[in-house]
C-alpha cells in the first residue's frame, strides 16, 4: 500500500478497519474514536464494502461528504478494482428544480447579452449528472441574477404532480440509492429517516432505503443534531409569514372567489396580529432564557401572558382549519417528460400551495398547544429572540464549575446588555432533555450494524460519557485509536501561569499582550478561538494596530473564502469563534499556532444546558462531573484538533486559561488534551519554534 500515491501506513488503520469488519459480521452497535491522521474513512469504507452489506455513511459536516465522495470512494475504485454504486443524499435544497428553471430561463434570446446567463444555465441544466447546483461552475452562478430562485425546496415541489417529476434531480437522486453500496448523507437526512421509520414502523416508509449498516462519522455532533429534530419550534417571523402566504390565496388567488374566503382572511389577519404580539411580551430579551424557570427568575405575570397568547393562537388555527377547503387535485395522467403543451402551467398551482400551507398550519396549532402546556419534564421550554448584535459564540461562557449548578448564575457580568427593544421576532421552543437517548434506543432497535466514529468521543480517558448520553450501557463495545502523529515532537502546549484567572478583570489585556508576543515568535500563522463574539470583537479591534500580519476575522467573508485567504497568506491571523473549532482543516505552514482564550464551558444559564444538569441533580449524579466537565473538554479537544492535520505539521497549542493546571478538575482535563509537551513560558515557546 506504501506504494500508492500519498498513502502513508499506519496500524491505527488496520486496527480500526478490523474492528469494522467484525461488527458487519456479528451486527454490532460499536464505538470507535480515531485520532487525526488514522485515516478512519477507508478504514471503514473497504470493510463495508467487502461485507457487501447495504452501509448509510453519515456525516456531521458537509466538507467530510465530499472528501469521501470525490477523494476515499475514487481512491479505493482506482486502487482496489472494486465495482461498486454510490449515492450521495443531500438535503432537497441543494438540487437544481427543473420547473424553476425553465420557468427562470424561459426562451432566452441569443441576441441579448443580459440574456446569456439563461442559455448557458440552461446547457448546464442538459449536462449535468447530479444537478447540485454546488457543482455548477463559479462563474455560471455568478451570473445568475440575485432573486432568481432555481433551486428546490419543500414548499415549492410539486411532487409527482409536476411535468418534469420523472426527469426531478431530487426524486431521481432518491431512487438512485436504491441498489447502491454505500449512500452518503449526512446526520440531518439519518436522524430524520429513523424518526419516520420508528414512527410508521415501517421501513421503506422513509427518506431512505432499507439499510443493513449505517457509519456514523462526525460522531460527537449527533446529540446536538438529535435535539433539533425533536425539539417542538414556533417562530413568529416564519409562521406569520406562512399566514400571510395562505391569506393572499383567498386575496388574490384562484381561491378568492370561495364563499369561505372572507371569513379565512379575518382568521388570518387575527391570527397574524396574535403572531406579532408575542415578542411584545419579551421587551429586553437578549439572546435565549428559559420560557417557564421555576425558580427566583420565574415571572408568573409573563408566563400567564405568554401561555394566554399561546392557548390563543392554538385556537385560532383550529378555528381556521375548520373553514379551509380541502385540496383538491383531480385526477391526472401519468406523462413522460417531452415537450410542454402551449396551456401547461409551470407555476405551482393555488391547490398545491394551499395543501402545503395547511401543513404549516396543523405545525403551528401543535406547537402551539405544546408549548402553551408547557409542563413535560422531558423538555425544557426556551425562548430567543432574535436580535442583529447577537453572533453564533452566544450559546457559549466561560463557565467554571458553576457551569454545573442547575440554575446557577454565570460567572461575572452577562456578556449582552439589554438593548432596550422589542425583539423583531421571537423563537419559542421545546428542547428535549434526553435526546441522545432517544435517538441511541431508535439505534439500537434497528438490531443492525451501527458504528459511531469520530476523532473525539472520549472524555478523561474513556467513552462513559457518551454512553450516558445515549443511554448505551457497558455491553457496547468500544475502542479508542491514537494519533499515529508524534504530537511530541511535532508539539508544544503552552499554558502560561502568569495570565490571571479567565474572568479577572486584568485578564483581557494580560491575554492580548502576550497573544502578541506568541505571534511574533510564530511570524503570524494563527488560529485563535474565542468563546465569545464579545472577546473576539474587541481582539478584533485591537490586534491589527499591534502587529504587521494580516487580521482576518469571522463574518468579514464567507467561511470558505475566509479560509482560502488564511491558506494562501500564509502569515495571516484568523479570529474566530464557535464553528471554526471544528470542520477547518489547514495543513501545511499557514497554521503554526492555535490559540485557545477560555476553556469552552457551556453557558450555565443556557436553558438546554441548565435543563439537563437539573435533571442529572435531580436524580442524584454531580452535573459539573457527569455533563459539564466532559461537554467542555470535547469541544476542546476538537479546537485543539485544527493544528496538526497531516505528518508534516508542527506548532503550538495554547490555552490562555489556567484552569488546566491549577483547577480542582485539572487531571481530568489534561487526560483529555494531545500528549504534547507542556511548557509554561514564552521562552520554552521560542526554543521549539526556533527548530521548525
Amino acid at each position: 500500500m506504501s506504494a500508492w500515491e500519498n498513502y502513508e501506513n499506519r496500524s491505527q488503520q488496520l486496527q480500526m478497519a478490523l474492528e469494522v469488519e467484525r461488527a458487519m459480521a456479528e451486527s454490532d452497535l460499536t464505538i470507535i474514536e480515531a485520532g487525526t491522521g488514522t485515516g478512519k474513512t477507508l478504514a471503514y469504507l473497504l470493510p463495508a464494502l467487502l461485507s457487501e452489506k447495504v452501509t448509510v455513511v453519515s456525516t456531521g459536516l458537509k466538507n467530510l461528504q465530499d472528501q469521501i465522495y470525490r477523494k476515499d470512494i475514487v481512491f479505493i475504485k482506482k486502487y482496489f478494482g472494486l465495482d461498486f454504486r454510490v449515492s450521495v443524499i443531500k438535503g432537497r435544497d441543494n438540487y437544481v428544480c427543473r420547473r424553476l428553471l425553465r420557468t427562470a430561463t424561459g426562451k432566452p434570446n441569443l441576441l441579448l447579452e443580459e440574456e446569456g446567463w439563461k442559455y448557458r444555465l440552461a446547457e448546464w441544466a442538459d449536462d449535468t449528472l447530479t444537478g447540485l447546483w454546488e457543482d455548477a461552475p463559479a462563474s455560471l452562478a455568478a451570473s445568475v441574477p440575485r432573486g432568481v430562485r432555481i433551486t428546490s425546496s419543500a414548499d415549492s415541489c410539486r411532487g409527482s404532480r409536476c411535468f418534469f417529476f420523472a426527469k426531478c434531480f431530487y426524486y431521481r437522486n432518491l431512487k438512485a440509492a436504491n441498489g447502491s453500496a454505500i449512500i452518503l448523507v449526512n446526520h440531518d437526512i439519518f436522524i430524520a429517516d429513523l424518526i419516520i421509520k420508528n414512527k410508521s414502523k415501517i421501513g421503506n416508509a422513509g427518506l431512505l432505503p432499507d439499510w443493513d449498516a449505517a457509519i456514523l462519522d462526525e460522531a460527537h455532533l449527533l446529540e446536538d443534531k438529535a435535539t433539533k429534530w425533536l425539539a417542538v419550534i414556533l417562530n413568529t417571523k416564519e409562521n406569520d409569514y406562512y399566514i400571510s402566504q395562505l391569506m393572499d390565496l383567498f386575496e388574490r388567488g384562484t381561491l378568492s372567489n370561495d364563499d369561505r374566503a372572507e371569513s379565512i382572511i379575518d382568521k388570518c389577519l387575527e391570527l397574524s396580529d396574535a403572531l406579532n404580539a408575542l415578542p411584545k411580551l419579551f421587551e429586553n430579551l437578549t439572546g435565549e432564557e428559559e420560557l417557564y424557570p421555576a425558580d427566583d427568575r420565574s415571572n408568573p405575570s409573563r408566563d400567564g401572558k405568554v401561555k394566554e397568547s399561546l392557548s390563543g393562537i392554538n385556537q385560532l388555527c383550529m378555528s381556521l382549519s375548520t373553514i379551509l377547503p380541502t385540496p383538491y387535485f383531480g385526477k391526472e395522467a401519468e406523462r413522460e417528460p417531452g415537450e410542454i403543451p402551449e396551456d401547461e402551467s409551470l407555476d405551482i398551482t393555488d391547490m398545491e400551495k394551499l395543501a402545503n400551507l395547511s401543513e404549516k398550519l396543523a405545525s403551528l396549532q401543535y406547537a402551539a398547544d405544546f408549548l402553551a402546556d408547557g409542563s413535560s419534564p422531558d423538555y425544557v421550554y426556551q425562548v430567543k429572540a432574535d436580535n442583529p448584535a447577537w453572533g453564533e459564540g452566544q450559546g457559549q461562557e466561560a463557565g467554571g464549575k458553576a457551569a454545573g449548578k442547575a440554575g446557577g448564575k454565570a460567572g461575572g457580568k452577562n456578556r449582552w446588555e439589554p438593548r432596550g427593544e422589542t425583539p423583531r421576532e421571537i423563537e419559542l421552543s421545546a428542547l428535549p432533555l434526553e435526546a441522545g437517548k432517544i435517538f441511541g434506543e431508535r439505534l439500537r432497535d434497528t438490531r443492525k450494524t451501527v458504528v459511531l466514529t469520530s476523532a473525539t468521543l472520549s472524555t478523561g480517558g474513556d467513552f462513559n460519557y457518551m454512553k450516558n448520553r445515549f443511554d448505551f450501557g457497558n455491553d457496547v463495545r468500544s475502542m479508542a485509536l491514537s494519533s499515529p502523529f508524534d504530537y511530541g515532537e511535532k508539539s508544544v502546549l503552552y499554558v502560561p501561569g502568569h495570565i490571571p484567572r479567565h474572568n479577572a478583570p486584568d485578564y483581557p489585556e494580560a491575554f492580548l499582550g502576550d497573544a502578541v508576543k506568541l505571534l511574533n515568535l510564530s511570524k503570524g500563522r494563527a488560529l485563535i478561538l474565542f468563546t465569545s463574539y464579545k472577546r473576539l470583537n474587541e481582539v478584533s479591534r485591537a490586534l491589527p494596530a499591534l502587529v504587521p500580519w494580516t487580521v482576518l476575522v469571522q463574518s468579514q467573508y464567507p467561511k470558505m473564502e475566509l479560509l482560502e485567504r488564511f491558506r494562501t497568506e500564509v502569515s495571516s491571523v484568523l479570529l474566530a469563534t464557535s464553528s471554526f473549532w471544528q470542520g477547518v482543516d489547514v495543513p501545511g505552514e499557514s497554521l503554526s499556532v492555535v490559540m485557545i482564550d477560555h476553556l469552552p464551558f457551556e453557558r450555565p444559564n443556557l436553558p438546554l444546558h441548565a435543563g439537563r444538569c437539573r435533571l442529572i441533580e435531580k436524580r442524584g449524579g454531580r452535573s459539573f462531573n457527569a455533563y459539564s466537565l466532559p461537554q467542555m473538554t470535547l469541544t476542546l479537544r476538537q479546537g485543539l484538533g485544527r493544528l496538526i492535520r497531516s505528518a508534516n505539521d508542527r506548532g503550538v497549542l495554547a490555552i490562555y486559561d489556567t484552569r488546566v493546571i491549577n483547577s480542582g478538575y485539572r487531571k481530568a482535563i489534561q487526560k483529555s488534551l494531545p500528549p504534547s509537551k507542556m511548557v509554561h513560558s514564552l521562552s520554552e515557546v521560542e526554543e521549539f519554534l526556533a527548530d521548525l
